[in-house]
Order: structure tokens, then sequence, then C-alpha cells
């Protein structure tokens, strides 16, 4: 994943503190503002990776998706995933927020 266009969670800690508590969370639904939408209560998830297609855009899978090909194997680097087609070694842990809509 190309990191220098990516927030982190410790940016993303750095640029909300201070912040009220109890504002809301609103999210664009691009880069150009052409639609909006809050953060969805039960919005927020961890256990997902994103796999990069562009700087821009890309999948995710939940690990618990995936596996290897065969029981008891481990991943190796350039393995697809048995019920996916995310290519788990490229894939990177994220924290993935869901909007309302």
């Amino acid at each position: 994943m190309n990191v220098e266009h990516v927030m982190t969670v410790g940016q993303l800690r750095e640029a909300i503190a201070g912040l009220d508590d109890s504002l809301p969370i609103v999210m664009s639904k691009d880069s150009e503002g052409n639609g909006y939408s809050p953060l969805a209560l039960d919005g927020v998830d961890v256990g997902y990776r994103y796999e990069e297609h562009s700087y821009w855009s890309g999948d995710v899978y939940h690990a618990d998706n995936c596996e290897p090909e065969y029981p008891g194997d481990e991943y190796e680097p350039g393995q697809v995933c048995r019920h996916t087609d995310c290519l788990w070694s490229s894939a990177v842990p994220v924290l993935l927020l869901s909007p309302v809509n």
C-alpha cells in the first residue's frame, strides 16, 4: 500500500485531539465532496485487510473469510485465499469505517 497518501490511526488521533467527544462524524462519498453520510453507529470494524488496486481504490476482505488453500497450511507470499480473490500477501490490516448510507 502506498502510505504516502494514507492517514494512519495515529495521525487521525492527532488530527481530532481536543475535539468535543459529542461531535458527529460525517464521511464524504469521494474526495470531490459529491455526497456525504454520517459514520454508522456500528461502522467501525477491525479484522479487515485491504488490497490496493491503485492509490485511490481497492477491495477489503474480512480476515475470517480468508484461509489457506489446504487445511493446516500457512499463508505464503503470493498465495490466493480459497474463498476470495484476495491476494493475502499484498492485503494489509486496516481499520474500516462505514457510513450509514
